[in-house]
């Protein structure tokens, strides 16, 4: 392959990455949104409305307001419902010696949820819901 012919196959495969490469730090995906939802994201102060198909990100703080429902998929292998009224934090916690394996961790600060992990998830990582 001569570098003539090189460089438009280097373009065309960033061009063809750029969806994955730019969900690549997400750890989730809006699924489904009703009535009004808001997220919190360091370093932004202020709340910002999440829509269908937004990307989630660990240290997110959600809130759901009046007659509002939020359905998330975190890892790939996690479902989580929160009801009206609800606010809570996705968090991570990195392994150590005294836990070889990482933490997923879903800090309920007020309302309800609802969460669904897949058995094959458990082996990798630990869940954990306060």
């Amino acid at each position: 392959m001569n570098k003539k012919s090189l460089v438009p196959t280097l373009i065309a495969a960033v061009v063809l990455l750029q969806p994955v490469l730019s969900h690549a730090e997400g750890i989730g995906v809006i699924t489904a949104v009703r009535g009004t939802v808001t997220v919190t994201r360091e370093p932004a102060p202020q709340p910002k409305n999440l829509t269908f198909k937004d990307d989630l990100f660990w240290q997110d703080t959600l809130n759901t307001g009046d007659d509002s429902r939020l359905r998330m998929l975190i890892l790939k292998k996690s479902v989580i419902t929160m009801k009206e009224h609800s606010r809570l934090q996705l968090r991570e916690e990195a392994p150590t010696p005294t836990q070889p394996r990482g933490k997923s961790v879903v800090n309920l600060l007020a309302g309800s949820v609802r969460a669904v992990i897949e058995q094959v998830a458990l082996k990798d990582r630990e869940y954990e819901i306060r």
